[in-house]
């Protein structure tokens, strides 16, 4: 087992969307940047393949795992 495979680890809103393959849109306000804090909403969330297709062509896969440590871990 590794971890995050406990399904008592997360909230059941999250253990929702394991396995999932999905786009979310971040939004960073002047608090966050002011304030340093590590707290950010998603305003939008997408399954579209084409989209999601396009950003992983965007982004190299360090700075989408960095990505994802910061949302979910932080």
């Amino acid at each position: 087992m590794q971890i995050g495979d406990n399904i008592d680890f997360y909230p059941g809103e999250i253990n929702a969307l394991k396995g999932l393959k999905l786009a979310f849109k971040i939004s960073i306000t002047d608090f966050n940047v002011l304030k340093k804090t590590n707290q950010y909403g998603i305003s939008r969330v997408n399954d579209n393949v084409d989209l999601i297709e396009q950003l992983e062509k965007k982004f190299t896969e360090s700075q989408v795992i960095k990505l994802l440590i910061i949302v979910f871990c932080c």
